[in-house]
């Protein structure tokens, strides 16, 4: 299970419960306050080399549902950064709390699959239904990808 942020006492109850599932999760800014927080972490699974963040240092706050599309260049172009910091296949985030997935490359030209899986849960102000990410290793090496939204 990887969980991109804004939820820490939901990735605690699942630890909890499921002890022996292994869970990646990175803080996000409902999580915590603490700047010395490890915001990024870099991971290995399935073969495929994983940067986890939730992104609220990359996207400036507004009060706005959606984000200006300044916001989201500058956040783009630190997250394309990161890709090539942390020679990355697959970048995750979050705080957007908006579902997407696409292929792109990083300012090296890597290759690579950024996604948001959205939000399982939804604030009144937000329009998007409730969403997860479901990814799957196939075993010749490609991966799956689906959106799904809650029920």
């Amino acid at each position: 299970m990887i969980h991109l942020g804004d939820g820490k006492a939901d990735v605690e109850k699942v630890r909890e419960d499921y002890p022996k599932m292994p869970i990646y999760n990175v803080p996000g800014n409902v999580d915590s306050n603490n700047t010395n927080e490890e915001w990024v972490k870099v991971c290995e699974i399935g073969g495929k080399r994983f940067v986890l963040v939730h992104g609220h240092l990359m996207i400036n706050e507004t009060k706005q549902p959606k984000q200006t599309d300044e916001n989201r260049i500058s956040a783009r172009n630190t997250m394309l950064l990161l890709i090539d910091e942390n020679n990355a296949d697959i970048l995750l985030h979050g705080h957007s709390h908006e579902a997407f997935m696409h292929r792109t490359k990083g300012l090296s030209g890597k290759v690579c699959w950024m996604m948001n899986p959205g939000c399982v849960s939804r604030e009144k102000n937000v329009y998007a239904n409730p969403t997860y990410g479901l990814l799957k290793f196939k075993k010749n090496g490609s991966l799956e990808w689906k959106m799904k939204e809650v029920q």
